[in-house]
């Protein structure tokens, strides 16, 4: 099935095959890798070098994610923002582990893909979830890279004003009775999901912070979207 709107066709053409709607969404995905994550006795080099690869396989995952949803008509942009956009910051090792070996910083660890998505029909969310799953489900299978559909989470906004919307729920039934679903406002909008208490930060879709991976209205995404550009340190000890 060609997931590709007339938008897309000059980018990188890929065929997403269908998933089998009779599994729960989140089978879509073998379970991931915690890379760099379950350090043990691991040195800094291994560390880093496998929190640098996360950040490169998060980045594939949201390319791919982003080139299934620029194939439903509700959906006018997508821009990638968090760790996966930018540069990875230095931070104090978090384990115990890790400060008996002396290690004295590493990267920090990408837990997942923030993508904000800008769509003008909130009618039909499940077509996102199902996009999502389908895309990760080609990733692992071409490229041996696990994803599980929960880590990519989808931040909807309203073209326009730019206001936020919520997130497209990471459960394949909505209400699934979890207790996440009594959550006030949640569910109002079938597969619409709102968190408690959550503000997105002021500068998060800042431009200098994030990165447009498709724009319905032509504009070409920026240069710093070239995979490699994210491979580069912020600053070296």
């Amino acid at each position: 099935m060609d997931l590709y709107g007339k938008d897309c066709r000059d980018a990188h053409r890929v065929e997403l095959t269908m998933v089998d709607e009779g599994k729960p969404e989140g089978l879509s995905t073998e379970p991931e890798r915690s890379a760099g994550h379950d350090t043990g006795s691991a040195t800094a080099a291994e560390i880093n070098g496998l929190r640098l690869k996360r950040q490169h396989d998060l980045h594939i995952a949201a390319q791919y994610v982003t080139l299934a949803l620029c194939g439903l008509p509700a959906v006018r942009r997508v821009v990638l923002f968090g760790s996966v956009a930018r540069p990875l910051e230095r931070e104090k090792p978090r384990s115990a582990s890790e400060r008996r070996a002396g290690i004295e910083w590493t990267w920090h660890y990408c837990e997942d893909v923030d993508l904000a998505v800008w769509l003008d029909d909130l009618s039909d969310l499940r077509s996102l979830q199902q996009a999502r799953s389908r895309a990760l489900k080609l990733l692992l299978d071409a490229h041996g890279i696990g994803v599980a559909h929960h880590r990519v989470d989808l931040f909807l906004f309203e073209p326009g004003t730019d206001s936020y919307l919520g997130r497209v729920c990471a459960y394949a039934q909505c209400p699934k009775g979890k207790r996440d679903c009594a959550t006030p406002g949640c569910g109002a909008t079938p597969f619409l999901k709102q968190i408690r208490d959550f503000v997105l930060e002021p500068d998060a879709l800042d431009p200098a912070y994030s990165i447009c991976l498709y724009d319905a209205t032509g504009h070409p995404a920026p240069a710093q979207s070239v995979l490699h550009s994210l491979m580069g340190e912020k600053k070296r000890p």
